[in-house]
């Protein structure tokens, strides 16, 4: 079923900048919460190098495969090259080889008129506060967010129990792409982000099928420790009294974090672009 999908409709989540003015509890990019997980990112942004790698990776394949570019963040419209990436997006676009082009943001900054007609304000009721009264102050975000998620930190692991398969979260989200290169989808980024173990399955070509970024130990070391897969439970189950309970994996690997965490492998790229 999911390669069934990605083979006629695929989208990539382009992560252009981990720059973010706000710090969401919930983020499932982590933006602005190192201090918290002890972790260190010191590689916040794309270079035109990794927007032009995509796009050759993408015109592999024929015209049509890609569906949609969804450019995120982080805070998307801080990128340095944000109007760059759109341009070259278009290309693809003119050329039949994507249909649509999105850029995600929450609300809070001004949108730049080279984007504005791709601009998508994200979760829904953002969207519907900036189109009754303009751009959004930090609280309204915060506001709305908090009411729509929960913590992502408690998972399987936490609750003893054997993921057998993987979520169905890339449906909506598609293949994630980063500084630190491909991966399933972007709930899967916080799992391979802050434990170390999973680092080495940020992929460094786009696959022609997502069963490229899935081993034999994909359920037992990535989904264990991720949210999405706690699909038996209820809302209820996941908080404590103050709504800021951390699960016990994480809580070990923060600890663990704290001495000896390094970045995943940023250089790839330009291992890629040299060659």
């Amino acid at each position: 079923m999911r390669t069934t999908f990605l083979n006629s409709h695929w989208i990539i989540e382009v992560d252009i900048t981990h720059r973010c003015n706000l710090v969401c509890r919930h983020c499932n990019r982590l933006c602005n919460a190192e201090k918290i997980y002890h972790t260190s990112r010191q590689h916040l942004d794309m270079e035109k190098g990794h927007i032009d790698f995509l796009c050759r990776q993408i015109m592999r394949y024929p015209p049509g495969k890609i569906h949609m570019l969804r450019i995120l963040g982080g805070e998307p419209l801080l990128s340095p090259i944000l109007e760059y990436c759109i341009h070259t997006f278009e290309n693809l676009k003119k050329y039949g080889f994507i249909k649509e082009i999105c850029v995600v943001s929450n609300g809070t900054i001004d949108c730049p008129y080279y984007a504005s007609k791709y601009i998508t304000y994200y979760p829904r009721p953002i969207k519907d506060m900036v189109l009754d009264r303009g751009r959004l102050q930090k609280e309204d975000v915060y506001r709305i967010k908090e009411e729509k998620h929960i913590n992502i930190t408690i998972t399987p692991s936490d609750y003893k129990e054997k993921v057998e398969t993987i979520c169905d979260r890339h449906v909506g989200c598609g293949i994630h792409y980063t500084v630190y290169g491909f991966c399933l989808s972007a709930p899967c980024f916080p799992s391979m982000f802050v434990f170390p173990i999973n680092h080495n399955r940020f992929k460094y070509e786009l696959p022609e099928s997502i069963d490229a970024f899935l081993d034999e130990d994909f359920t037992n070391e990535v989904c264990s420790v991720c949210y999405y897969a706690l699909n038996s439970r209820t809302e209820s189950d996941f908080f404590t009294k103050n709504g800021k309970y951390i699960g016990n994996a994480w809580k070990e690997q923060i600890a663990i974090n704290k001495d000896c965490f390094e970045e995943p492998k940023t250089d790839w790229i330009k291992q890629i672009n040299n060659e």
